[in-house]
């Protein structure tokens, strides 16, 4: 099994890599299931109830709403130890074994995300093909179970879905491919939960270190930042 925490990543084996890069080479994304340590749920769980969430939309090129959600102020403290936990060259070589994509990974831009169960947070089929992303990558990070709420993609010419993600875990979390005649999106959560994750795109710009040197300089809290070195 595949997994991450603030220490290490444990790649899997050779094995597990080949059955990956087969399975994104044929469906353009991959299921991690207990991708992140458990271990670091208390933590999560904890930073999440101090709150800092504001209402976030994106637009369609005609101005309209694309999607609507919850997010985290980039400087809350989850956001800063997101940042750091998936910011490791190691994850970086990783995924474009696993993937295959072409161009280097120097950076992993993100956000935490909540959808409600609520008419007015919902997203639509997009690309995100912009500012240098490469491959996307969605970590539950909730504690209570989500109704609906599934990650879809899909050929955008023929409607095709290719895969389709449902009721993940805390920790697991799912890679998908960013190009042009590929669409995604995360359907309506449903029930009596939100769906908590953090979302976000693996770029080949800027370098992390430079986006973590102004982190630094603007106040970010160190002792989310002391776990791990930027220096790789």
């Amino acid at each position: 099994m595949i997994k991450l925490s603030l220490q290490d990543l444990d790649a899997g084996t050779r094995m597990d890599r080949e059955r990956l890069r087969d399975e994104f080479s044929r469906f353009h994304c991959v299921l991690l299931p207990g991708f992140l340590d458990v271990r670091m749920g208390e933590r999560i769980a904890k930073l999440v109830s101090s709150g800092g969430f504001y209402t976030r939309e994106d637009f369609t090129r005609d101005g309209g709403v694309l999607a609507r959600e919850n997010a985290l102020e980039a400087s809350h403290p989850l956001a800063t130890l997101m940042f750091i936990l998936l910011n490791q060259p190691k994850l970086f070589e990783w995924v474009q074994e696993i993937t295959g994509v072409g161009d280097r990974i120097r950076f992993f831009r993100s956000r935490v995300a909540e959808f409600k169960p609520r008419p007015e947070h919902y997203d639509s089929w997009h690309d995100d093909v912009c500012q240098g992303q490469l491959i996307g990558m969605s970590i539950n990070l909730g504690q209570e179970p989500y109704e609906r709420g599934e990650f879809e993609i899909r050929d955008a010419e023929t409607q095709e879905v290719y895969r389709r993600i449902e009721k993940t875990r805390f920790g697991d979390a799912h890679l998908f491919r960013i190009k042009l005649g590929l669409e995604h999106r995360v359907q309506s959560v449903a029930g009596s939960h939100s769906r908590l994750s953090c979302a976000g795109w693996f770029c080949s710009r800027p370098d992390y270190r430079v986006v973590l040197k102004g982190m630094l300089a603007s106040g970010a809290p160190t002792t989310v930042l002391k776990p791990h070195s930027a220096s790789g």
